[in-house]
Formats: structure tokens, sequence, C-alpha cells
């Protein structure tokens, strides 16, 4: 997959994907991200931040390294 990695303000807003297995993390993280300008795609557990992984374009992930039998890493 071929995608240009830009972070100039007139492509667009940097992206994160916030991976956790405890949905109030997810929020927290969210309003975290979003203030600092971000755009955020969350996730609940490893399948479904490799689907948003195959449909966006991500510039950094905060997965938080756990293990929530997803064998995640």
């Amino acid at each position: 997959m071929n995608r240009p990695f830009s972070l100039t303000k007139e492509d667009r807003r940097p992206s994160v994907l916030v991976v956790d297995d405890i949905q109030a993390n997810l929020e927290l993280m969210e309003a975290v991200f979003q203030g600092a300008g971000y755009t955020v795609h969350m996730a609940l557990g490893a399948k479904p931040a490799f689907e948003i992984c195959n449909s966006y374009s991500i510039d950094i992930a905060d997965s938080g390294c756990y293990d929530a039998g997803d064998r995640w890493f």
C-alpha cells in the first residue's frame, strides 16, 4: 500500500490510532489527542486496529502494549 506521508496543515491533520480493551480509556485518549489537533481513530482490540490500519493513513499508534488475548505484540 503506497500512502503519502505528510503532516502539513494544508494537506491534513496528523492521525493517531488508539487501541485499548477498555472503552473509557479510548474516550480519554480521544479527548487528549483531539485537543492536540489529531484526527483520532479508536479500536477496541487488535482486530479492529488492523482493519483501521488497512483503511486509513495512520501517523502514530498508542496501543499500551497489552495482551488481551489477541496476541497484539
